[in-house]
C-alpha cells in the first residue's frame, strides 16, 4: 500500500498576502529599529536634535554676520567714495590716483577685503 503524504498549506502558499503572521517580512518590520538615537518625551536621545539645533542657529549667525559684513562694506566704500571725490586734482596725484581711477581703486580694494574675509586667510 503506497502512503501518501500531505503538504502543509503554509507551505503551499507562494504570495505574500497569501503568507499568515509569522512570515519573515512581518517578522522583519516588527523588529526595532537599530537607530543609535531616539527621539523620546522624557529628554532621553535629544542630543541629535540639540545638534541640529545648534548647528542650524550657527548657520543663521553665519548668515547674519556675511549680511551685516557687506553692509558695512557698502557703507564704508561710499563713504570712500565721497571722500576721494571730495578731494582736488593735485590731492589725488599725491596718493598716485586720477580722478578716472576712483571706481576702479575702490573695486580692488573691495575685492581684497572680501579675500581677507574669507575663512583660513592669514
Amino acid at each position: 500500500m503506497a502512503m501518501l503524504t500531505t503538504i502543509p498549506t503554509s507551505a503551499t502558499r507562494a504570495f505574500s498576502s497569501e503568507v499568515g503572521t509569522g512570515s519573515r517580512q512581518e517578522n522583519a518590520s516588527n523588529q526595532k529599529s537599530g537607530a543609535p538615537f531616539r527621539f523620546n518625551r522624557n529628554g532621553e536621545g535629544s542630543k541629535p536634535f540639540a545638534w541640529r539645533t545648534a548647528i542650524w542657529l550657527a548657520r543663521v549667525r553665519r548668515l547674519i554676520n556675511r549680511f551685516l559684513a557687506a553692509v558695512i562694506a557698502r557703507h564704508e566704500r561710499h563713504a570712500a567714495r565721497v571722500a576721494l571725490h571730495r578731494l582736488d586734482d593735485r590731492q589725488l596725484q599725491d596718493i598716485a590716483m586720477t580722478r578716472s581711477e576712483i571706481e576702479s581703486r575702490l573695486e580692488e580694494l573691495a575685492q581684497a577685503r572680501a579675500r581677507m574675509q574669507q575663512p583660513g586667510w592669514h
